[in-house]
This record gives C-alpha cells, structure tokens and sequence, in this order.
C-alpha cells in the first residue's frame, strides 16, 4: 500500500503537485478537482491518503471523500 500525506495548509497549487508526483498522474491531469477525482477512482493499486487540515478546504475533502467511496483501493483519512 502507497502511503501518501498532504496538508491543507500548503494550497491547492501544492496539493495537486504533491499528489501527481506521489502517485504518478497521467501527463493530462489538469491540476482541478474534476482531474484529481478522475484520477483518484482510477488508481489501481491500494493508497492510503492522509489529509491534514482537511476543514481548510471543503471541496477538496468532499472530492476526496467522494473518490474513496468510488475506489475501494482508496483510503482517505482527515486529520486535524
């Protein structure tokens, strides 16, 4: 299973940069929510992600959340 941390606190703009790296997004991953979650439900090997800060930004958790619930590879923890 690929561990993965991000933190809220660093933006959007690093959140996407940290996620494509850490877990190889494809060239045309647009770095938005609709791409993340896209990528996300089409991950095909076991992740866990752990989000700190999560309450920063909501849509980012509702996305995550919601990729999660799509992947059953997907493992998302919210952690203050």
């Amino acid at each position: 299973m690929r561990d993965v941390q991000i933190d809220c606190r660093d933006g959007m703009e690093a959140i996407h940069r940290q996620l494509a790296e850490a877990l190889e997004f494809p060239d045309w991953y647009g770095e938005n929510l609709d791409a993340l979650y896209d990528c996300l439900t089409d991950l095909g090997e076991p992740v866990c992600l752990t989000v700190r800060e999560p309450q920063l930004l909501p849509a980012l958790e509702r996305v995550l959340e919601d990729a999660a619930g799509e992947n059953p590879l997907l493992e998302v923890w919210m952690s203050q």
